[in-house]
């Protein structure tokens, strides 16, 4: 029996006149109810939810209160909540409460990420790169002339506040032209914006262009303008593009900004992908990052979608680029995403090298892991009609770096940045001082993004070194011959990071075998995740697993479907990379 405490907004989502049966029960945790984006992020929520009879939600708002919001989570933990979505008040302080129920009850975190990997999914916006996007704009907007800038920042050392400020003056210190005259802290609200704008106002002038970090900081900044006569001089520029009274649609419409930038709130992944995991439906992503989109004074602007499942059963034709690496990793990723792909009255195209793209296509999906030159060109190619076209492009494989400006729709894969940081911090903390690096070819896809990585989690240990970095061309054997090879020119490890299943199983093969002859205590981790691998490691002849999951086809056909129903903003579905030990 399931019991309710007072205190708490209980949201029973049914159907029918008849109580349908609960099955899952949801505690939602609101860092406040006072933000105009958070508001809009629990109604998402809420709407969503109103979908599925099945599902009952508990919403507590924390006021502002960190205090508040940890008792908030100890109580849906006294419920037995089935899971718990929480958007944090402060990242570093909520991180162990979110640990401590990640133990036993699936974890979705929204927008703030805690200071570690022990959740199920965080679900936020792209806010560095909403901060680039929005440096751009005001760089297009004072062209030739230049001009002072005036930054309205959130919350004193939040995350989304502290990227998108680097985001935005990254991009306009790329124009010595244009000069940022000051930046205040309205801690996302409209009166404080107002307050503060006011007084920068009366001291400084009006600057050419007014950037704020959300769109209720933009109308107050409007609204100090206009209380001195400068609304005509300036131009305003916001963030979420909320529907509903003085959302930034609304302020659009109205001629009060000029511009502002979508940030997704997730509310509505979050219960999509909630759902999916109380019903076991496969291998889940680990992050979503939302994307953004500019929305100015001339384009349309859509008021609230009401969401509605998306149907993967209507009539599709996806062409898909595989990519020509003979990797286990990417045969199991191109096995998944084929059969998938073609299932339930989807027709599949499989593209090869010097293929042009087909016509009456909803989709194109290409498998970014590029063994080499050609598979990169032909990729492009087809990348680039598919841009020409307006032809949404699904990409796999390794994430696109930061700042990535291809078109893509969907990239779904993983991080190889991250993985080579895990690696490296997992095995400078088993006190590893020198580690030998095994990748494929350098210019794979991943490659040096992971590379970078491993230098990035080994150097906050800094009695931590790389010993050498042997580029192979991706097989077993040449993995066992460059191992061999560092043995007998005499480069010290005693630690192995290999890039791929096929390094780890190289390197193990090799080093097993001086373990028996020559008691040699060498850690070898790696990246992969093939059932050779995971026998391997519970046999202890390999250390440390990056877990990189290439099953990852019914997740592509799910996120490809809900896509092509429901438009919106590109995401990244960064995959797991859980550290596997013995």
């Amino acid at each position: 029996m399931k019991l309710f405490p007072t205190g708490f907004l209980v949201l029973l989502v049914a159907c029918t006149p008849v109580e349908p049966p609960v099955k899952f029960l949801i505690g939602v945790s609101q860092a406040n109810l006072s933000e105009p984006w958070r508001i809009s992020m629990t109604d998402e929520i809420r709407r969503q939810a109103a979908l599925h009879p099945e599902v009952r939600l508990i919403v507590a708002d924390a006021s502002d209160s960190l205090g508040k919001q940890i008792g908030d989570v100890e109580k849906f933990e006294g419920l037995g909540v089935d899971l718990l979505i929480i958007s944090p008040l402060e990242s570093e302080a909520l991180t162990p409460t979110v640990t401590r129920v990640f133990q036993s009850t699936p974890v979705i975190v929204l927008n703030r990420s805690v200071a570690n990997y022990d959740y199920t999914l965080f679900i936020g916006p792209d806010n560095g790169r909403i901060g680039q996007e929005a440096g751009r704009f005001v760089a297009r907007t004072l062209k030739g002339t230049g001009g002072e800038v005036l930054e309205v920042l959130g919350r004193s050392g939040s995350p989304p506040t502290l990227d998108r400020a680097q985001g935005f003056r990254q991009e306009i210190a790329l124009n010595p032209l244009i000069r940022l005259q000051s930046a205040v802290l309205a801690n996302w609200l409209r009166d404080g914006a107002e307050d503060l704008v006011l007084e920068r106002l009366k001291t400084d002038g009006p600057p050419r262009v007014i950037f704020a970090h959300n769109d209720a900081m933009a109308y107050g900044a409007w609204l100090a303008a206009e209380a001195l006569g400068y609304t005509k001089q300036i131009t305003f520029l916001g963030v979420d593009g909320l529907p509903g009274p003085r959302g930034g649609l609304e302020l659009l419409r109205s001629g009060i900004l000029d511009a502002t930038f979508v940030s997704p709130t997730g509310g509505q992944e979050a219960v999509e992908y909630a759902l999916a995991l109380l019903r076991h439906q496969g291998e889940q992503p680990k992050k979503v990052i939302l994307g953004t989109k500019l929305l100015t004074r001339k384009d349309p602007q859509p008021e609230a979608i009401v969401p509605v499942p998306p149907s993967q059963n209507a009539p599709r034709s996806i062409a898909f680029l595989p990519s020509s690496g003979d990797s286990s990793w990417h045969q199991r990723l191109q096995a998944s995403a084929t059969k998938a792909l073609q299932a339930d009255g989807w027709t599949l195209i499989v593209l090869s090298a010097g293929d042009t793209l087909p016509e009456h296509l909803d989709a194109l999906v290409v498998d970014a892991g590029d063994s080499g030159l050609a598979d990169r060109k032909t990729r492009q190619a087809l990348e680039a009609a598919a841009r020409k076209s307006s032809l949404p492009l699904f990409r796999l494989g390794p994430q696109p770096p930061p700042g990535d400006d291809s078109g893509w729709t969907l990239a779904l894969g993983p991080d190889p940045a991250e993985e080579g940081r895990r690696a490296g911090r997992w095995l400078a903390g088993e006190g590893v001082r020198r580690i030998l690096e095994i990748t494929g070819p350098m210019d794979s896809s991943g490659t040096t993004e992971r590379s970078a990585g491993l230098k990035q989690g080994v150097s906050e240990q800094g009695t931590v070194a790389v010993s050498a970095t042997l580029a192979t061309d991706g097989s077993r054997q040449a993995a066992r011959e460059a191992v061999d090879r560092a043995w007998a020119e005499g480069v010290s490890f005693d630690g192995v990071f290999a890039h791929s299943d096929e390094a780890l199983l190289g390197a193990s093969d090799t080093l097993k075998d001086r373990f028996r002859t020559e008691g040699l205590k060498v850690k070898i981790a790696g990246v992969g995740g093939s059932d050779e691998v995971l026998k391997a490691l519970k046999l202890g002849q390999i250390s440390c697993l990056i877990r990189s999951p290439a099953e990852l086809g019914p997740l592509l056909r799910t996120d490809l479907a809900r896509t092509l129903a429901e438009p919106g903003v590109s995401r990244r579905l960064v995959t797991s990379h859980d550290v596997l030990t013995r």
